[in-house]
């Protein structure tokens, strides 16, 4: 059997490597702690965590990060008592990951909070984890104060670490009751290990114990805290660990360097900079700005990234951008290159020294010169998406399928897979069952569900969401995930949701997400499709900067005209083309004050829908 393949016994399927998952389970790390202090004895001398200054990254090494580590959990045994949350609100940096292990040190569960969570989410969190100690930047720490406490008439919050001094705001904080600290200072001080290192140890956490909770609004209402424990994190590892080691998931060739962008509060982000530093490898920061995010990339130089779709659009749009300023000759240089190259990647190869000396390699540059995988996972992605950054930055692009509550991969693609319409194999930690549902009764067809070491227990505080969330199934609870999927082909295929599909009144079932999926690109930049109760059509809402179609009428061309295609390929059905479009220029993200995306960037479908009530009504009554 391949190491590559799925097995199915008695209905649940699981990876090859399963059962050897379950044994590294046995000898790895049992905790976040153990897993650094692992690297520690493994690499006290490589770098581990790097930020960019003066247009250069400076790394620090694991026995550098690991003092700052132990001061700080000195620091936080003398404020906080076992199980106190700590929060975490600031971009991605060296000291929110200093943070986290400090915590984990003195069995501090930890709670990022989203910069893009509106003051009443963030309002709600505070109060329901009673978070009493809170580590912030100057820019995040404002913003809380400007729109949650200020004139609060009672905080809790006792304790706020700054890792930016800022004198003004301190004073602020002071006003309210606040204690305030710096954490540059707190690193500062040569006596503080010392001073708390018997207590640290004795509050050391264990296995079973909450890690993080992880708020995730999804799709509608306050959001939902996912408890997510020190053993699901490691067994999750473990998993990654077999099959790294059986060279399924990238190669050990080449030492990794990993550039984290994407929000640490996002599961997906969490749990790959977790592996990254657990095998050895070193990850640099973004400075926070999306516009200069093309030159961080090529000081960073990476050549393993973390995307969701939405990334993955961007990059493409960029690419297009430049292209389209080249000359005549240049540009068709590109599409017979880019022709070229395509049929290489159907292969698997992603490297072809000739044209990518011609062309790609100068693309490639712009990100550094050194990218060689790439883990897309959040949303469906078009699949010539993939196939074009494959070819253009010579990249593996390898999809996978998980949720926050899963810890966000429980299947993926082996890099080896060039199948780019499937999300791969089950996780190594993961087991799977596919529930018919009314809609899907079919063998190997069903609503997915979720068992194994990794999967959340539970929402925290919220034993009714718990309850609803699982399912029962001989004696085992098995998380209800909502998404349908089909097993085909020893591959898993993402159909859909179980409650976001479309029926018409020919009993046809519609998925929007796929339908989106296949349109979006070109003049397209995103795209919403839905239906409405009294009619078979569908309409589609637009966003697009491209001049020539932000007239309604020849959108509307452009999708029927690109749906005829579609069709023809058998990519989609005649009643999935839209027989209207509402044209927007702003994002979908910049509309209702951002609430009509979740902080992972999914579409709100339902508040999307309502937004847009009066005018998708008026389209579809003419």
């Amino acid at each position: 059997m391949k190491k590559t393949s799925t097995v199915k016994k008695d209905g649940v399927y699981t990876s090859a490597l399963y059962e050897q998952c379950m044994e590294r389970i046995k000898t790895n790390p049992k905790t976040l702690f153990e897993l650094l202090t692992a690297r520690l004895s493994a690499f006290p001398k490589k770098d581990l965590y790097g930020s960019i200054k003066d247009e250069k990254v400076l790394y620090e090494s694991t026995e550098e990060i690991f003092k700052k580590i132990k001061k700080m959990a000195a620091f936080l045994g003398q404020i906080s008592s076992n199980n106190d949350f700590i929060g975490i609100y600031a971009v991605n940096r060296t000291e929110w990951c200093i943070t986290e292990y400090a915590g984990y040190a003195v069995n501090c569960p930890n709670v990022p909070l989203y910069s893009t969570f509106q003051a009443e989410a963030i309002k709600y969190v505070l109060e329901e984890t009673k978070m009493r100690i809170l580590f912030a930047s100057d820019v995040k720490a404002r913003n809380l104060y400007e729109t949650v406490l200020k004139g609060a008439k009672k905080v809790n919050l006792k304790h706020l670490i700054l890792y930016d001094d800022d004198q003004e705001l301190r004073n602020k904080f002071m006003k309210l009751g606040i204690k305030v600290h710096s954490f540059s200072k707190i690193l500062s001080e040569p006596s503080r290990i010392e001073s708390s290192e018997t207590n640290s140890k004795r509050r050391r956490a264990k296995p079973d114990d909450i890690a993080t909770i992880c708020y995730t609004s999804g799709t509608s209402g306050m959001p939902k805290g996912v408890v997510l424990t020190h053993a699901g994190f490691c067994a999750h590892v473990a998993g990654f660990c077999v099959g790294y080691d059986a060279n399924i998931y990238m190669s050990k060739e080449s030492e990794i360097a990993y550039i984290s962008y994407l929000p640490l509060a996002h599961i997906l982000e969490r749990i790959v900079i977790t592996v990254v530093i657990s095998i050895g490898g070193k990850a640099a920061f973004f400075r926070g700005n999306p516009k200069t995010i093309q030159k961080d990339y090529e000081i960073i130089r990476p050549n393993f990234i973390a995307a969701v779709p939405r990334v993955m659009n961007l990059f493409e749009q960029k690419i297009n951008e430049e292209v389209s300023k080249l000359g005549w000759f240049k540009k068709l240089v590109f599409k017979l290159c880019l022709w070229y190259k395509k049929r290489k990647v159907a292969k698997g190869q992603y490297k072809s020294w000739l044209v990518d000396m011609l062309v790609f390699n100068k693309v490639r540059a712009k990100f550094g010169g050194n990218l060689e995988y790439c883990l897309c996972g959040g949303a469906s992605i078009n699949p010539e998406v993939v196939k074009y950054l494959q070819a253009v930055l010579c990249m593996g692009i390898f999809q996978g399928y998980g949720l926050t509550e899963g810890l966000a991969a429980n299947i993926v693609q082996p890099t080896s897979c060039t199948r780019l319409d499937t999300v791969g194999v089950p996780f190594p930690s993961c087991r799977i069952i596919l529930s018919p549902t009314e809609e899907y009764t079919e063998e190997d067809c069903g609503e997915l569900l979720l068992n194994g070491p990794s999967i959340t227990k539970g929402y925290y505080n919220q034993p009714e969401k718990t309850k609803e969330a699982f399912t029962e199934i001989n004696g085992e609870q098995w998380l209800k995930t909502g998404d349908v999927f089909k097993f085909k082909d020893d591959r898993f295929f993402c159909i859909g949701r179980v409650k976001e599909m479309l029926k018409t009144s020919y009993g046809e079932y519609i998925v929007p997400e796929r339908v989106e999926s296949v349109f979006l690109g070109g003049p397209i930049t995103d795209i919403f499709v839905t239906g409405t109760k009294y009619s078979d059509n569908l309409i589609a809402i637009v966003q697009t900067e491209d001049e020539e179609y932000k007239s309604e009428e020849k959108m509307l061309r452009y999708l029927k005209e690109k749906g005829a295609e579609l069709c023809v390929k058998r990519k989609i059905n005649k009643y999935e083309v839209p027989v209207a479009v509402i044209v927007i220029t702003e994002s979908l993200l910049s509309l209702q004050d951002g609430n009509l995306i979740t902080p992972s960037f999914k579409k709100r479908r339902n508040r999307i829908y309502k937004y847009f009530e009066k005018e998708i009504d008026q389209k579809m009554s003419k």
